[in-house]
């Protein structure tokens, strides 16, 4: 038996080709936008899964609490607050979370923790289609002393993972802004396969002292596609 399949030119496939075709290939079916289910009708809300951590760390400032994307959007993107120079320097202030929907890549609203007035937003760097904040690592300079200019994070990196095949190559991407002073950290941990950062929550100290140092602590939540 042939199977004729049209299209701008008629192709011709052979009843066991496609016999074959269906054994040996595995088709992978994944809900998305935060329903679960056989038939992916089961709406479970934002499911949390992993918090994703950095060890250089300052203990400066106060936690800002969580903040998530909306239901069913992960992050691609990111976009970072930076004091350049003069002054009190604090350096990265803050990170901005973009946000998208996988199944249609609607645009979601942009999230932070937390409020610096120093500094400027620089641009954003996203993941490629398909691809979403898995895992990141921040670069600081330690601190140096009551009598020293003490600035907490200067930089930031973050990784990308597509969605759909969680283990093919990751993507790094630097957003611009950061400053070259201190040193980068380790990678933190990477969400699960099956997951994304999806809500971020910041330690800023902004005006406790006259030696403010910004952004001191970053760390994210991953949530179940």
């Amino acid at each position: 038996m042939v199977i004729i399949i049209s299209g701008t030119e008629n192709v011709y496939v052979t009843l066991d080709f496609m016999e074959n075709f269906v054994k040996m290939t595995h088709f992978r079916c994944l809900c998305v936008g935060g329903f679960s289910g056989t038939t992916c009708a089961i709406n479970n809300g934002i499911q949390i899964s992993d918090e994703l951590t950095h060890s250089n760390t300052l203990q400066f400032g106060d936690w800002k609490g969580y903040k998530y994307c909306s239901h069913g959007y992960f992050v691609n993107g990111i976009q970072l607050r930076v004091d350049p120079a003069g002054g009190d320097d604090t350096a990265l202030n803050n990170v901005r979370l973009e946000c998208k929907r996988p199944y249609d890549n609607t645009t979601g609203t942009s999230v932070k923790s937390g409020t610096a007035q120093d500094g400027v937003w620089y641009g954003t760097s996203y993941c490629p289609d398909g691809m979403y904040m898995v895992a990141f690592v921040v670069r600081l300079l330690p601190y140096k002393g009551p009598f020293s200019d003490d600035y907490g994070a200067t930089d930031f990196k973050f990784r990308c993972r597509s969605y759909l095949n969680p283990h093919e190559a990751t993507i790094d991407l630097h957003p611009p802004g950061g400053l070259t002073k201190g040193d980068w950290g380790s990678w933190s941990s990477s969400c699960n396969a099956n997951s994304a950062v999806c809500g971020v929550e910041s330690k800023i100290e902004i005006s406790s002292s006259l030696d403010k140092t910004g952004l001191n602590v970053v760390r994210f939540k991953c949530c179940s596609y």
